[in-house]
């Protein structure tokens, strides 16, 4: 169970709970990947979830790029994709902005964000609302939609269209764009 400020873990079998706070950040997601309970904070920092023997969260040491940092970061996603975590970055640059997608490299020392080009035939599925879960989707062409492509729920009242598709690394206006609500304008 995850608060604001803290973990908790109940044990079968125990009378109480365990409480482990947090240090610096708040937990912004969490996702299962190979096994493994991993969030990403509010300082975007990935950390494992230990539960067993000890509660507790280590950061994952990680390499950022360089082309990570790139415009203004405005915000971040975890996506389980197939075999690959991928973090969605929305990012801004001068009046335009657009998602970028880096995937997490375990075959390195110490592990990194590599920056990919290209989704290749998946989509991703991303929510504003943090308590509702990003997905991805292998050939989305068989129910119609588009590979390479990043989907986000339309809030438009002029549009029978639920998703907004954006492709991966498309720059945007932040103007007249239909998903510009994400940058906090109406």
């Amino acid at each position: 169970l995850f608060s604001r400020k803290s973990m908790f873990r109940w044990q079968v079998g125990t009378k109480s709970w365990t409480d482990h706070p947090f240090v610096a950040a708040r937990i912004h997601q969490i996702v299962s990947f190979k096994g493994q309970m991993l969030a990403m904070d509010s300082l975007m920092k990935l950390n494992t979830i230990s539960l067993a023997p000890r509660l507790g969260m280590p950061e994952v040491p990680l390499v950022w790029g360089e082309d990570m940092t790139a415009g203004l970061l405005k915000k971040s996603w975890l996506v389980v994709c197939g075999d690959m975590l991928l973090k969605v970055d929305l990012s801004i640059h001068d009046l335009k902005f657009c998602f970028q997608a880096y995937r997490l490299d375990l075959s390195v020392k110490p592990t990194k964000w590599a920056k990919m080009k290209k989704l290749g035939n998946w989509a991703l599925f991303l929510c504003l609302d943090r308590r509702s879960s990003t997905f991805s989707c292998l050939n989305s062409e068989r129910w119609g939609g588009k590979s390479n492509c990043i989907y986000v729920p339309s809030r438009s009242k002029v549009s029978d269209e639920p998703w907004i598709e954006v492709e991966l690394g498309q720059l945007m206006s932040r103007r007249s764009h239909p998903i510009s609500y994400i940058l906090g304008r109406k």
